[in-house]
């Protein structure tokens, strides 16, 4: 069974997320990116900097395999073919999409971030 809470925007982060703390997180609602946040672990060290660390926070990169060839890690995206959940592309088939020759959608750079590819998102 889900509990289903809204975290207030001024709840101290210590007193909120826990390791196995799993959270859903909507990012901009105009062109919404849903993301699932778990915490892992806890860091507990000496602070090194005169500001406080307030919060760390790490997305493993996925490795997007390219619609094109399917063999290469995607490193280019068409704002076109993202539409209909398509246009990762590896360098190579880039090179010779479709819609970059006829100029018809522009070429974004894959980059780690879960915006890639959203309203023209370049990292």
């Amino acid at each position: 069974m889900h509990r289903h809470l809204e975290i207030g925007m001024n709840r101290k982060t210590d007193l909120v997320f826990s390791p196995g703390l799993e959270l859903d997180y909507i990012y901009d609602f105009g062109s919404s990116t849903e993301l699932r946040v778990k915490v892992v672990n806890v860091y507990e060290g000496a602070v090194t900097t005169r500001k406080p660390v307030e919060m760390l926070a790490r997305n493993e990169a996925p490795m997007i395999p390219c619609d094109a060839c399917g063999r290469m890690p995607a490193a280019k995206i068409c704002e076109e073919c993202q539409w209909d959940g398509e246009g990762w592309l590896c360098s190579s088939c880039a090179e010779t999409h479709e819609c970059f020759r006829d100029g018809e959608a522009s070429c974004l750079p894959v980059v780690n971030s879960p915006r890639t590819g959203t309203c023209a998102y370049t990292g």
